[in-house]
């Protein structure tokens, strides 16, 4: 070969290059999981009270679905990812702690 980098794979429909790396996008279904473990967690003492309900637990799924680039993670990073689950989380409850949520996604789960 002539010492050149490999190209970067893309769409070829869109061009969007891949992100590689340690910051490649999730598959929705983490997030899916993540928001079960916030449940849990309030099931079991942060705020049974206040539970983190089906019904919302669908509108945040509903939520992130519709952001196009959430569910691409060929075209969006990890990163991205987390910044737009956490703003739709605290959106629909805006009592669960960034920290919470931010535990519920831990990258050694991945």
């Amino acid at each position: 070969m002539n010492g050149a980098p490999a190209p970067h794979p893309f769409c070829s429909e869109c061009g969007t290059v891949a992100v590689l790396g340690s910051d490649a996008g999730l598959p929705l279904g983490y997030f899916v999981n993540a928001l079960s473990d916030i449940a849990k967690t309030h099931e079991r003492g942060a705020s049974p009270d206040v539970p983190l309900t089906r019904a919302q637990r669908g509108l945040i799924v509903r939520e992130l679905s519709s952001i196009s680039s959430f569910a691409d993670p060929f075209g969006v990073s990890r990163t991205a990812q987390v910044e737009m689950f956490l703003a739709v989380v605290r959106g629909v409850r805006s009592d669960i702690s960034k920290e919470e949520i931010e535990e519920s996604i831990q990258p050694c789960r991945a």
